[in-house]
């Protein structure tokens, strides 16, 4: 059973309306995705509006989640691996042109990526994390980063560097390997002394944090029946690309520091949210370590973060100078939803369409549009699909490429909603579906009548 009546530990200053709908979508986000224990928070101008904490941090023990309590934040590191390099090319140690010929000469299929097609995931470099011999469970196993770029080192690019964009922690590994050899120093010091520290970052941690630490969150995994404790993820095995730990008031500072320039230089700061520009097609909107993308009509900067027993999200939104952070002891959750819905108790949507008048289900999903393509992946895989139902632009060729995709993934085991949004006439719903072998994005695209006239699928964290 969750502890999901536990009252809400609080620090709050919004008004009594928006604390009962952060309220109210919290418990909502628990009760769907069988969370433990959930701590959030948001600021503006760098001063915290709310810090609230629901459920537990450990469950055998039945210690209360805390606006203080330390999670895992998985890939939400990229950040602050990404600010890092940025910091060694303004001190003219790295050169975002610089490539990795010159860098990394042992890994040399990657010869010709530069150190800027790392940050925005154009290198065509696959990730680590697909390959047969990589085992995040294996608790007990002590990873280098070498061990890591050995999975894929003799493995050809999955497409020229520049070209497209993949989402690929490989990338950020070897960013992390950049960093130690520029600063002659290992990564988790250089943070904590370049980054961490000076900002007074002190909760947030490479690695598991120190025995006895306090405020301390476990990780947990719903097995269909339960929630079970989750093997640890070694810090070893996500490095630079997952491996700190941090809580919501560390998060919503940092977001604040960067907002302020005291990370980096303005120019520095822009470049962390502006879009990469591949060759050969869009980029979705990813900067050096952040997703540039749309919150309620607002212009966002966030990434998620998960890893075993642990899923995370951190937002900034700069036009509104507010941050939020949301971070759980439950694996592979989406808590983007819940962000969404903090944004919208906190300041008004910009768009009104994307703001429904009552909270269940969350505020902007459609249950029957929902269901619609929940059948539409189903029947993707099986090959069942009826092809009157989509635009003539979806060819046989194209969706034989995306049932290829899915088909490989295995069968479904969690499908969620995370936001709706319109373009151009057309209402485009986003869901993240976690499948055996793999997660994915799926964007569908509804035009007048019903018809679907895009669908989009991409590869998850």
């Amino acid at each position: 059973m969750l502890p999901l009546l536990t009252p809400p530990v609080l620090a709050c200053t919004l008004s009594a309306r928006g604390i009962a709908q952060i309220d109210r979508a919290a418990k909502f986000v628990m009760r769907r995705g069988h969370v433990p224990g959930i701590s959030l928070g948001v600021s503006r101008n760098g001063r915290i509006l709310c810090e609230r904490a629901y459920g537990e941090r450990n469950l055998a023990r039945k210690l209360p989640a805390e606006p203080q309590t330390r999670y895992a934040i998985g890939s939400i590191t990229k950040q602050f691996t990404a600010a890092a390099v940025l910091q060694l090319v303004a001190d003219g140690k790295l050169a975002l042109g610089q490539r990795m010929g010159t860098l990394l000469p042992s890994y040399p299929n990657a010869a010709n990526v530069t150190v800027r097609e790392l940050l925005n995931q154009t290198s065509g470099i696959p990730d680590y994390a697909d390959r047969p011999g990589f085992d995040r469970d294996a608790s007990d196993r002590v990873y280098a980063p070498t061990d890591l770029l050995g999975l894929v080192r003799s493995l050809p690019l999955d497409f020229a560097p520049g070209t497209r964009w993949e989402y690929s922690n490989t990338n950020y590994v070897i960013l992390g390997m950049l960093i130690e050899n520029a600063a002659g120093e290992p990564f988790a010091r250089y943070l904590r002394r370049n980054v961490l520290g000076p900002l007074g970052l002190h909760d947030t941690v490479y690695g598991a944090p120190p025995a006895g630490t306090r405020d301390l969150a476990l990780g947990y995994r719903w097995n269909g029946t339960e929630n079970v404790p989750a093997p640890p993820t070694p810090a070893g095995a996500i490095y630079s690309a997952g491996a700190l730990s941090s809580t919501v008031g560390d998060l919503l500072n940092w977001n604040a520091a960067l907002l302020a320039y005291r990370v980096l230089d303005p120019s520095s700061t822009a470049m962390l949210f502006t879009p990469g520009t591949p060759t050969g097609g869009a980029s979705d909107g990813y900067g050096f370590g952040f997703f540039i993308a749309r919150m309620y009509g607002w212009r966002v900067y966030e990434h998620s973060g998960y890893v075993d027993g642990f899923s995370a999200v951190d937002v900034l939104v700069p036009g509104a100078r507010i941050a939020i952070a949301v971070l759980s002891d439950e694996d592979a959750t989406d808590m983007t939803p819940l962000a969404q819905s903090i944004l919208a108790a906190v300041e008004p949507p910009k768009d009104a369409w994307l703001a429904a008048g009552r909270f269940a289900p969350v505020e902007n999903e459609n249950l029957r549009v929902t269901a619609r393509v929940r059948s539409l992946v189903g029947r993707l895989i099986s090959g069942r699909f009826d092809p009157r139902s989509l635009a003539a632009s979806l060819t046989p060729v194209r969706l034989a490429r995306l049932r290829s995709t899915l088909a490989g993934l295995g069968p479904p085991k969690l499908f969620e909603f995370v936001a709706r949004s319109r373009r151009d006439g057309i209402e485009v719903y986003r869901y993240r579906v976690t499948l055996k072998r793999g997660r994915v994005w799926i964007d569908v695209g509804y035009g007048s009548g019903g018809r679907i006239v895009t669908l989009t699928l991409r590869r998850a964290d």
